[in-house]
C-alpha cells in the first residue's frame, strides 16, 4: 500500500510537470500569434488581443491590476 501511494505521488508530480509545460507552450503560441507584424514587440491593440487569448487558456489566470 505504501509503495502504491509513493508511486501515485510520482505520477502526480509528472502530470503536474507536463501540464505546466503544456500551459507554457500555449502562452508562447498565443504571444507569437498575437504579434501580427512579427516585430517581436506588442502594440497596445496586440496586448489587448493577447489578454483575451490568455484568458481563454485553462490554467491561466490574469491579474490586470
Amino acid at each position: 500500500m505504501v509503495q502504491a501511494i509513493q508511486r501515485w505521488r510520482v505520477v502526480q508530480q509528472e502530470l503536474n510537470a507536463l501540464l505546466t509545460q503544456q500551459v507554457q507552450q500555449e502562452i508562447v503560441r498565443a504571444v507569437l500569434a498575437t504579434d501580427r507584424d512579427a516585430n517581436f514587440e506588442l502594440s497596445a491593440p496586440e496586448v489587448e488581443r493577447l489578454l483575451v487569448r490568455l484568458q481563454g487558456l485553462p490554467g491561466v489566470h490574469i491579474n490586470e491590476t
